[in-house]
């Protein structure tokens, strides 16, 4: 498994060239994307299309995250830090499930991510599974401090899918990096690999590594969802496919690599810490 910085993190420099989320202050947080030439260019000109008004459907304003794990592994705080970048120490249970949202904007088109927090507790989790449907992604929340949680999360993962016709991307997360660790990182990182899920360590008291997971979350996410939108509206398909056949890039390199969501399906993980 690939270990080390995604390009996208916090720390990168902005750069000539590069593509980055923007930055609404009283809607969010300052988030930059990858490189322009890591997106797959339909994307980019479907983009400089859509916010142009020559697209003439809607694309999904929003969509649907799941976050779901053992109870006290550390969801709330990790939603807390990245949501409201607040973190307290007191820990209170999560009865039957949260919500929060966040804004962003990728190559000049809104969209939001709407995070399902399920509570964890065994007594109510049937309760819980009614919030399951329609979800777009699955952040799968364990405890480095605990091992059982890391055994529970195929479990959590096969309920998920039981409610969701189409397999969500799925992002393995432990928490709680800033403590004493009982997961070792192969075994992390061999769970990671049976569901077929990218990994990262967070810690929701530090704000280690958690921006570094909803970036990449709604990089995936939104190409996606474009990609499911020119599969419905082939008639926009054509046009973009025409446009790149005449020549006609956005910010494109020639032999770029996988795009974001190509990298995700050829199942490459990276551990952040």
């Amino acid at each position: 498994m690939a270990k080390g910085k995604l390009p996208w993190s916090k720390k990168t420099k902005l750069e000539p060239g590069v593509v980055y989320l923007k930055h609404y202050p009283s809607k969010g947080r300052a988030i930059p994307t990858e490189r322009a030439d890591d997106w797959d260019p339909k994307t980019q000109i479907f983009c400089e299309r859509y916010k142009s008004g020559l697209v003439t459907e809607q694309l999904p304003k929003a969509e649907k995250v799941l976050v779901v794990g053992d109870s006290a592994c550390g969801k709330t705080g990790l939603i807390q830090r990245y949501c409201k970048q607040s973190h307290t120490e007191k820990y209170t249970a999560t009865v039957g499930g949260d919500f929060n949202f966040q804004p962003y904007s990728i190559f000049g088109v809104k969209f939001e991510l709407h995070f399902w927090e399920v509570g964890g507790k065994k007594e109510v989790k049937q309760v819980s599974q009614q919030m399951y449907g329609g979800a777009s992604a699955v952040i799968l929340c364990f405890s480095l401090g605990e091992e059982r949680s890391l055994h529970h999360v195929a479990e959590w993962l096969n309920d998920v899918k039981k409610e969701n016709a189409a397999d969500p991307a799925v992002f393995l997360v432990g928490n709680k990096s800033d403590s004493f660790h009982m997961v070792t990182d192969e075994s992390a990182e061999t769970v990671a690999l049976d569901i077929k899920a990218e990994y990262f360590e967070t810690s929701g008291r530090t704000d280690s590594g958690v921006s570094e997971v909803f970036e990449r979350l709604a990089a995936v996410i939104f190409e996606r969802s474009v990609r499911e939108f020119l599969k419905v509206h082939t008639t926009e398909n054509e046009v973009i496919e025409a446009m790149l056949a005449q020549g006609d890039h956005v910010n494109q390199t020639p032999g770029h690599g996988a795009s974001v969501v190509d990298r995700f399906e050829l199942q490459t993980p990276v551990l952040i810490r």
